[in-house]
């Protein structure tokens, strides 16, 4: 594998074609070793980013953020990348973030980093009161099953992984919507996790995918996870 492109960054994209070539450009400007992997997970419109340097993989149905990171993860250790970091076609994470995710890797202090956004909790309405209160929910179960382990914002999308952390997370089945127990997966499996600190963008496209009933049937899935793993299941 070149040096010049010894970090992938995907993105898990879903009808995102307005805003995902200028995100492109961006994640590109930051640094030559930045090789762009784009997941097209089942889009409703034609989407194909056709531009240079850029890796595409369509899937043939909607299939949700976990097996996208997990096509991630796959194509990274097949093609020997030195990091991966996810960041959403969004466009809320903060780009210019990308390296500070990176160095507890370089330096082999961290197998996965997250970043912990210092706003996410901005706002005001019912929907965001339940969506803080969803959030604090996940972070408290999570640090206490993983003894403080766990990421403070363990549903944040923005993180970097080390080959060893997409080794051992590849053989985990991981839901629609993952990151709360990818972390507690990593953690549980002994990965070094840490946090790092960002300030989350303005959503560039749309809205959240995340409507009411996926929320409720995320928070379900997650409740059976838990305890799943508290009664000692078969986690893989």
């Amino acid at each position: 594998m070149s040096q010049d492109h010894d970090v992938l960054v995907f993105i898990a994209s879903y009808n995102d074609e307005a805003c995902l070539h200028a995100l492109i450009r961006e994640i590109q400007t930051q640094d030559p070793r930045y090789r762009v992997l784009v997941i097209d997970d089942g889009s409703e419109t034609s989407l194909d980013p056709k531009m240079e340097d850029v890796l595409f993989v369509r899937l043939p149905d909607n299939c949700g953020l976990g097996v996208c990171t997990l096509v991630a993860f796959d194509h990274m250790l097949r093609h020997g990348y030195s990091a991966a970091v996810r960041v959403d076609a969004d466009g809320q994470h903060p780009v210019v973030a990308i390296p500070r995710l990176l160095e507890p890797i370089w330096q082999k202090k961290a197998a996965i980093v997250a970043g912990v956004r210092t706003n996410r909790g901005e706002g005001t309405g019912a929907g965001n009161i339940v969506r803080n209160a969803a959030r604090s929910y996940y972070a408290v179960l999570a640090r206490l099953v993983t003894r403080g382990s766990a990421p403070k914002d363990v549903n944040t999308g923005f993180f970097a992984v080390s080959p060893r952390a997409a080794e051992t997370l590849r053989d985990f089945e991981l839901d629609r919507y993952p990151e709360p127990e990818m972390y507690i997966l990593a953690c549980r499996s002994g990965l070094s996790v840490q946090e790092i600190m960002v300030k989350q963008r303005p959503r560039q496209q749309g809205q959240s995918t995340l409507g009411v009933g996926g929320a409720f049937r995320a928070f379900l899935h997650f409740n059976f996870f838990l305890l799943n793993e508290l009664m000692g299941g078969a986690r893989r």
